[in-house]
């Protein structure tokens, strides 16, 4: 069996002298450098199974020599070696291409048993899934994309760093809290995954929810979420509805890992991960500060239009799950209802796609979907494009021009949109507009895909 090559990169003589010897011994082929221009010219004249490389170095620093992995035609797996290791120095390194970060001083044994790990998972499988059952939750984030894939590697990369606040990015229906369950599971925490729905939460009950309170005047105390979640996970559905005035408390809490309940003195520690979602990042001054704490790691969710390739991929998944919860024979698509598929814009991403096909398999006359039938779904429950929204009605009441024989599901879906769209994407606004109670509408949205 060939022996695995690797490009050591540090400065320290000694250590570099024992840790390649120790490292010989283990198998490894070991090639060293002294200073981030060496590393560099050898990265570009040979090929490395993997990289080790030390945060300090005379001249460019280690980002510098990650950052040439891109480049790379047989990229390695690369491990950033610190002697002070923080967060924020795991962020820079993780950001700048590291696969995994290790505090000095590391033992050889210890740094082969995750290379070789590192190297295994990578091997598993090409498109970045490992095989292992531990990572079963990353086949349900299904795409074979390049944005995709570099997501995927970022969900492991966080699920290693339970201190590591992250947001994920991306528009309504890509899978925001998918991908959150999904670094959970990786994980393997044995505290509770909490999702909280901001927008469901009023601005003066939400500082009690997350913080909890303490007993006085004859209350009961309470835990919040903060400390429901135990070493688990908080998730935040949408980060731009966190009210401002709250924004301070929460950075404090990031930043120093613990918190107090109200009315409490005893500090109390935050065991959990808290990752945040959100469509787009706001340009309001007052998220900033908010939005640098929670993305300083971000994983990026494209939308469904940006990669239609996965399209067919992700149809079959639905089909596939569509006829084993309903019993019926394996349902397909024909290639002119694929067609379809691929040339619909998908305003409302992953979730549009899911409920177009369920509702498509409920109808179908045969094993074999349509073209007809999918434009029926879509034109019944998927969501209007742009063109189509054009020339509705920006008044905020939904236009009459529309055919009296509309399907109620449609009408309503249609209304729906208007109101969601025209108020701003403000949720008691389009209720109010509505005369719907704000629960009522949320889950009507989330039903047709728009957010």
């Amino acid at each position: 069996m060939t022996q695995p090559r690797l490009l050591l990169v540090d400065d320290e003589e000694i250590f570099v002298r024992g840790l390649s010897r120790e490292l010989s011994k283990l198998g490894w082929q070991v090639q060293t450098a002294d200073n981030a221009e060496s590393a560099l010219r050898a990265l570009r004249q040979n090929e490395f199974d993997a990289l080790v490389v030390d945060q300090e170095l005379p001249g460019p620093n280690a980002v510098e020599v990650l950052s040439e992995l891109d480049r790379v035609l047989a990229r390695p797996v690369a491990v950033f070696l610190s002697g002070y290791l923080s967060v924020a120095t795991t962020v820079r390194a993780i950001q700048g291409g590291a696969s995994d970060v290790l505090e000095k001083p590391v033992s050889a044994a210890e740094l082969d048993l995750r290379l070789r790990s590192l190297l295994s998972a990578r091997d598993a499988a090409p498109g970045g899934i490992a095989a292992s059952e531990t990572n079963s939750e990353l086949r349900k984030v299904l795409g074979e994309t390049a944005g995709m894939r570099a997501a995927r590697e970022q969900m492991q990369t966080a699920a290693r760093y339970p201190e590591l606040c992250l947001t994920i990015v991306g528009e309504s229906g890509t899978g925001k809290e998918q991908v959150a369950e999904a670094i959970h599971s990786l994980a393997a925490s044995r505290g509770r995954y909490l999702p909280v729905s901001l927008a469901a939460l009023p601005d003066h009950m939400m500082e009690v929810e997350l913080f909890g309170s303490e007993a006085r005047d004859g209350r009961e105390g309470r835990a919040g979420l903060f400390e429901l979640a135990g070493s688990g996970t908080l998730f935040f559905s949408e980060l731009s509805e966190f009210p401002p005035q709250l924004h301070p408390k929460l950075i404090q809490v990031l930043e120093t890992r613990s918190f107090r309940r109200l009315g409490g003195e005893v500090e109390l520690p935050l065991q959990a991960r808290v990752i945040a979602a959100t469509r787009r990042r706001t340009a309001s001054p007052e998220y900033v500060e908010l939005y640098e704490r929670l993305g300083a790691f971000t994983i990026l969710l494209p939308p469904l239009r940006d990669r239609v390739p996965d399209i067919e991929l992700i149809a079959g998944h639905v089909l596939a799950d569509v006829a084993a919860r309903s019993g019926k024979a394996p349902l397909a698509l024909s290639a002119a209802a694929l067609e379809v598929l691929l040339g619909h814009h998908w305003p409302g991403n992953v979730r549009e796609l899911e409920i177009v096909l369920s509702e498509a398999a409920a109808e179908a006359a045969s094993p074999m979907l349509s073209a007809d039938e999918i434009r029926g779904a879509i034109r019944d429950h998927g969501m209007p494009s742009e063109s189509d929204a054009s020339v509705e009605s920006a008044s905020g009441t939904f236009p009459t021009s529309g055919p009296v024989s509309e399907p109620l599901r449609s009408l309503e879906r249609r209304m729906i949109t208007d109101a969601w769209r025209t108020s701003g994407r403000n949720l008691s606004a389009a209720a109010r507009s509505l005369g719907l109670p704000r629960t009522t509408l949320r889950d009507r949205l989330k039903k047709y895909g728009l957010r």
